[in-house]
């Protein structure tokens, strides 16, 4: 599930900004237990705990690239290590292409209370298209699209599939016609995997 920055409480937004997230909306992964997975080349994991009460943070980066021979560090070596309840933990990334991305680990206690995406209403085709916006390049999503519906939605805002999606508000069309997901559209698509409709990427 993915939740607004806005829509949170002010401390743990204001915490996951100073944790270094850039974006408007989060993912949020329910579970149970901290991982770290490490860095990649040019990027170091950055682990940024915090206290969902008043949005007390504290943050640990790993070694740049990952544990090695030569540097390692605490954060690098985070594996299975239990989430309390109150707390959540963002996972986010220094350097590399995915700086300013991360996800907010959460408990289960945690979000419990918090509304997660139901059934939607959507046709398959409706779910493919938002698929393509979710989980692919935009020079990918055309030709997706059109294989994957067999031929019934063209990816582009003039097409009637994306034009109902974009009245719902799980799709935003700007001026000049370009698309973008919005929250609301990719919890809609959370839990969908294209393959079962027999649809491979």
């Amino acid at each position: 599930m993915y939740l607004k920055l806005s829509e949170m409480k002010p401390a743990v937004a204001d915490a996951l900004r100073r944790a270094g997230h850039t974006r408007p909306d989060i993912e949020v992964v329910v579970t149970e237990t901290i991982d770290s997975c490490g860095g990649s080349k040019g990027a170091r994991v950055s682990l940024t705990a915090i206290r969902l009460a008043d949005g007390f943070s504290k943050t640990q980066t790993g070694s740049w690239g990952g544990p090695n021979a030569y540097e390692t560090r605490a954060a690098d070596h985070v594996r299975d290590m239990a989430l309390p309840a109150g707390y959540a933990v963002y996972r986010g990334y220094e350097g590399g292409n995915l700086s300013g991305y991360g996800r907010l680990l959460m408990s289960p206690a945690d979000v419990q209370t918090m509304a997660l995406p139901g059934d939607t209403g959507l046709t398959d085709d409706d779910k493919l298209a938002l698929f393509a916006m979710r989980g692919l390049k935009p020079a990918y999503r055309g030709e997706w699209v059109r294989r994957a519906t067999g031929g019934r939605v063209t990816y582009g805002s003039d097409d009637p599939t994306y034009a109902a999606l974009a009245s719902a508000g799980l799709v935003k069309v700007s001026k000049n016609g370009a698309m973008r997901i919005t929250t609301e559209g990719k919890n809609a698509v959370a839990d969908f995997n294209p393959r079962a409709l027999g649809v491979y990427a």
